[in-house]
């Protein structure tokens, strides 16, 4: 969510928004957790059959370009 303020704008999260205080610390394990998830998630996707992958709409092909992407992407 974007807030315009004069001649500035403002970007609000939904952290934000709730009023709590942001800090490096918080920020870094809200980052840390967020490619931890994805590291999992690409993990377990890359260890599906190919009979499982047709059942969630996938190919081999996509589920190995997804599989290799890193992490923070």
């Amino acid at each position: 969510m974007t807030t315009q303020t004069g001649s500035s704008t403002i970007r609000t999260t939904p952290l934000a928004l709730a009023g709590l205080v942001f800090s490096y610390p918080v920020v870094a394990l809200h980052t840390f957790s967020l490619w931890a998830t994805k590291r999992r998630s690409r993990r377990a996707l890359s260890h599906l059959s190919d009979i499982h992958l047709r059942d969630i709409g996938l190919d081999p092909m996509t589920r190995d370009h997804e599989a290799a992407r890193p992490f923070w992407k």
